[in-house]
């Protein structure tokens, strides 16, 4: 039988402050299946983004185990967290994260550059023709608009064809034309690669496209 794709048993993630200790997720139990499609929904401040951090490894548990695919991430050193996460997981941020000093097909490329991939601009422009911007390869993050960056941004977290797909308020900072078309992408390459799919959000009718809804209440699940 397979290992769920994503498994977090009784984690907890505190942070220190000025004033103190602050707890941020509180022994958090998940499980998603390999191919599932699920929102993470709730209010500002539940800790939805926090979350959704630990599972990529971007931010680090105070206690509990995080199994990405069968294996427990938490006992990973930064440098085979890294190679792990790129070779498994495409992760897409609301604020798109581009680097500004390269062109749209460089940005795609960067994760396979990364890996040492030989074929790397060639997967690049195969990314951006997934997301229609292969127009755009040679323009700049300043040249875009923010659905394209947007877009930029899912064509470089899908370029190495990831198991799992994360996608923190893919759509909070676009139009309706934008988010609607980022949100078609999400869910047609879920479907052609069988991705696993989980999309931190806000948006009730993004919420209802997927398998089921998680959520989250002063960091913990409801």
């Amino acid at each position: 039988m397979k290992p769920p794709a994503i498994r977090l048993s009784n984690v907890f993630l505190s942070l220190q402050s000025s004033s103190g200790k602050v707890q941020i997720l509180n022994d958090i139990n998940l499980q998603i299946e390999e191919e599932e499609a699920v929102a993470l929904v709730g209010p500002s401040g539940s800790g939805k983004s926090s979350l959704m951090m630990l599972i990529s490894g971007l931010e680090h548990s105070t206690k509990g185990n995080i199994n990405i695919l069968g294996q427990n991430i938490t006992q990973f050193n930064e440098d085979k967290l890294a190679t792990f996460r790129s070779k498994n997981m495409g992760v897409v941020f609301q604020s798109f994260h581009l680097i500004p000093t390269m062109s749209a097909i460089e940005n795609v490329a960067t994760p396979l550059n990364i890996m040492g991939e030989k074929n790397a601009d060639e997967k690049a422009l195969s990314a951006l023709n997934d997301v229609g911007l292969i127009g755009r390869k040679s323009h700049y993050p300043s040249q875009l608009s923010g659905g394209e960056q947007q877009r930029i941004a899912l064509a470089r977290a899908i370029v190495t064809r990831p198991r799992i797909l994360l996608a923190d308020e893919p759509t909070g900072n676009l139009d309706i034309t934008s988010g609607n078309r980022v949100v078609e992408i999400l869910f047609n390459f879920r479907k052609r690669f069988q991705a696993t799919l989980l999309i931190v959000t806000h948006a009730s009718e993004l919420a209802k496209k997927c398998d089921r809804q998680i959520n989250l209440k002063d960091g913990k699940i409801e």
